[in-house]
């Protein structure tokens, strides 16, 4: 009988430590559906920074839609900032029906002159953002 409740205090201490990680890398992996979208809006932004823009003339073309949330190109291009950034900025709305972690919360991007994305502001816990952005 005390082995019985030996593997049972084993076995519930292994839980309490696997579910967090585990819904952490839930929340992860769904927000890494942001800089998936990020990608593909990268050129979007580059070919409408040509006429001095940071959206589309098309409307349409400035929201992305993904399984986990919604990205929309927004901002206004600034030829004089010295901080790297292009004025340009995406925003990501994770949907509700998303890991509890992550569930409704917004992330902006700062798209920069090299391509790449930096956070400008996020709603939940930074642990789960990838280290580049942060």
């Amino acid at each position: 009988m005390g082995d019985n409740q030996v593997r049972c205090g084993d076995i519930s201490i292994l839980a309490a430590i696997a579910l967090p990680a585990y819904q952490n890398y839930i929340a992860k992996s769904q927000l890494s559906e942001a800089f998936t979208l990020a990608d593909g809006a990268k050129t979007t932004i580059a070919t409408n920074r040509e006429r001095n823009s940071c959206t589309s003339t098309e409307s349409a073309a400035n929201t992305l839609t993904g399984k986990y949330g919604t990205l929309v190109i927004d901002g206004t291009p600034d030829p004089k900032a010295t901080d790297n950034k292009t004025g340009c900025t995406l925003t990501y709305t994770v949907k509700t029906d998303a890991s509890d972690r992550i569930s409704g919360k917004v992330l902006v991007l700062d798209v920069l002159q090299n391509g790449s994305v930096k956070k400008n502001s996020w709603g939940g816990d930074d642990e789960l953002l990838p280290t580049a952005v942060k």
